[in-house]
């Protein structure tokens, strides 16, 4: 039930509860499916590696926002605001250093994993993610401030 309301509320005029919850049984298929034919096959230590490698920069963005953009400090009141001049308000609804820098640093950390010329960073592809995901977010925070 969360996946049918999440997607419900990522299109509310078009996407409805149950339309929602039938693309979230569809994608669950779909990946049961993969998972007995195309994941078994790859292996699970490079699915499980692939995935900490997408997930990664977001972890090193998120904490790099939190504890240097911000300094700690949530804005409760800001957070919940969809008020022009808000806090957490971005142009077009989205971060867009937060998303370059995603972006970047996700193709280099999966890069790490499925390339063989890179394999002697093998065991560090989450680690490198969020670190390189966190630099490059704070490189274009800080020059977009200056």
């Amino acid at each position: 039930m969360p996946p049918a309301n999440d997607l419900s509320n990522l299109m509310p005029g078009r996407i409805s509860f149950r339309l929602g919850g039938l693309i979230a049984a569809s994608f669950a298929f779909v990946v049961g499916a993969l998972w007995v034919t195309a994941i078994s096959h790859l292996g699970i230590s490079k699915f499980v590696n692939t995935l900490g490698a997408i997930l990664a920069p977001a972890y090193g963005i998120m904490i790099v926002d939190f504890y240097l953009i911000r300094r700690g400090v949530l804005d409760i009141r800001g957070l919940y605001s969809a008020a022009p001049g808000g806090a957490y308000r971005y142009g077009r609804g989205s971060n867009g250093q937060a998303l370059a820098a995603f972006a970047v640093a996700a193709l280099f950390s999966v890069s790490a994993v499925w390339l063989p010329a890179l394999d002697f960073l093998t065991g560090f592809d989450w680690v490198i993610g969020a670190v390189l995901g966190g630099a490059l977010y704070y490189g274009l925070t800080a020059a977009r401030r200056a």
